[in-house]
């Protein structure tokens, strides 16, 4: 009758081992996987950021060369402005 008591605590130790290994494996892929996002949400924001430059450096230069703008920096000039009348 000893054999069976013995027997089923090594079984009970046995699904106890079984039960822990599962959870620790169910960690294990929910830590990897909140750093799955956390990499995506960082990859996410170096795009939109290079974007946002690529947008300005197209359409910023686009408005640059319409005003002119002089090639060595500095303050723009407006037109010379002509006397109407007398």
């Amino acid at each position: 009758m000893g054999d069976i008591g013995a027997e089923a605590e090594y079984r009970a130790l046995t699904e106890m081992f079984i039960g822990e290994e599962k959870a620790l494996g169910l960690e294990d892929s929910a830590a990897l996987r909140i750093w799955q996002g956390k990499q995506e949400k960082a990859g996410s924001r170096a795009t939109a950021f290079s974007q946002a430059v690529s947008g300005l450096a197209k359409y910023g230069g686009d408005w640059f060369d319409k005003k002119k703008a002089p090639a060595g920096g500095g303050r723009m000039s407006s037109p010379p402005r002509t006397k109407k009348g007398p």
